[in-house]
């Protein structure tokens, strides 16, 4: 049976951890994910995206412990350095390429560093991804964070004999 994939930016929720050692679920009011939580809801879906805290801030442990509790909602984190979440949404994503498609060219900021992130960190979804994938899968890839996944997918999921398709929303 087939399910959406949804992956973005962010995902739709926030685990906090609870006294009880149980974790607290917040919905993210976010422009990013509104929209798309109904999909999330109803449809049989899983989503994939970045759970608002960095790799380093806390343990190993703790990160299997909180992709555990995600998994109950469908939600699978991806956890990015703080360094390079920082190159890759304030300077390629917010420096370059939100100027570039909102018109404002002579703002657009490239650097090197930037754009090494922005692959890295599309890389990183794409390796958290393809793990969950089957054929008749369908991949609803949203926003302009995450341009370069749907080749890297493509590139790594020929094993599957049916083609997974693609679709990116910008907003």
């Amino acid at each position: 049976m087939s399910k959406l994939v949804i992956i973005s930016y962010e995902l739709p929720i926030i685990l906090e951890p609870a006294r009880d050692k149980s974790y607290l679920l917040t919905p993210v009011s976010h422009a990013r994910t509104s929209g798309l939580e109904n999909f999330h809801k109803e449809q049989k879906t899983v989503w994939f995206g970045r759970p608002g805290i960095s790799r380093g801030d806390i343990s190993a442990d703790d990160r299997n412990k909180l992709s555990k509790a995600y998994e109950k909602e469908n939600c699978y984190p991806v956890f990015l350095g703080k360094k390079e979440h920082e190159r890759f949404l304030d300077g390629f994503s917010n420096r370059t390429i939100w100027p570039l498609f909102h018109y404002f060219t002579q703002n657009a900021v490239y650097r090197e560093d930037y754009w090494k992130a922005y692959e890295k960190v599309n890389r990183s979804y794409a390796e958290e991804v393809l793990p969950h994938l089957k054929a008749g899968d369908r991949i609803w890839i949203h926003d302009y964070h995450l341009m370069l996944l749907p080749r890297m997918i493509r590139e790594k999921s020929w094993p599957i004999r049916q083609p997974l398709v693609c679709r990116t929303w910008f907003t």
